[in-house]
């Protein structure tokens, strides 16, 4: 299975982006942006909170979410780039 892997990255590697943008639909587009618009929002509302907390324990409860929002938005960032679609 490890091998089928790294066949179908190296495959994907000699891709243009005009053959890379015909593999993906526009459903699959719209999930991945729809996904990342709402990390965004999450992490707007996280910080939001973090703002307003007193208590210790839910500030580090805060920030340990928001490092987690904050990657998996730039491993969306990084599939949509992939697929050369522009992040806001």
């Amino acid at each position: 299975m490890e091998i089928l892997k790294y066949i179908e990255k190296i495959s994907e590697m000699n891709k243009s982006l005009s053959e890379k943008q015909k593999t993906i639909n526009v459903s699959e587009v719209y999930h991945l942006w729809n996904h990342l618009m709402q990390r965004y929002n999450v992490i707007f509302v996280t910080n939001l909170l973090h703002s307003f907390v007193k208590d210790d324990d839910l500030k580090l409860v805060l920030d340990s979410g928001n490092k987690t929002l904050t990657k998996h938005t730039k491993l969306l960032e990084e599939e949509l780039l992939n697929y050369s679609l522009q992040c806001l």
